[in-house]
């Protein structure tokens, strides 16, 4: 009898500052898409992500200008991300890469 491949790793992490839920990319997603890190959004809740357009299955390579290697550096960044003032994100949707620019509101 073969295991199934777990699909998504354990690891899982709730943003919900951004409003959404990303998880660490498996070395299997990395490869296919040619990155060393980044997380892929797995939820999006009501909140700035869903404002800006983020969707599940979105891989997130920069926030705030400093690269994403993991669900817990992502996490650690999203917290301290600064009010009221433009911040990027680096997202790769379908293989293309683009930067979207947003605030947190207080």
């Amino acid at each position: 009898m073969m295991a199934k491949k777990c699909l998504w790793p354990v690891q899982k992490v709730q943003s919900n500052r951004l409003g959404m839920t990303v998880v660490d990319l498996t070395a299997e997603q990395k490869k296919a898409i040619d990155l060393q890190g980044g997380v892929v959004i797995q939820d999006v809740q009501d909140g700035p992500a869903a404002m800006i357009g983020l969707r599940p299955g979105d891989v997130i390579t920069h926030l705030n200008n400093q690269v994403i290697d993991s669900a817990q550096t992502f996490t650690k960044i999203a917290q301290a991300l600064p009010n009221n003032r433009s911040l990027s994100m680096r997202v790769l949707r379908q293989g293309r890469a683009s930067f979207i620019t947003f605030k947190l509101a207080n």
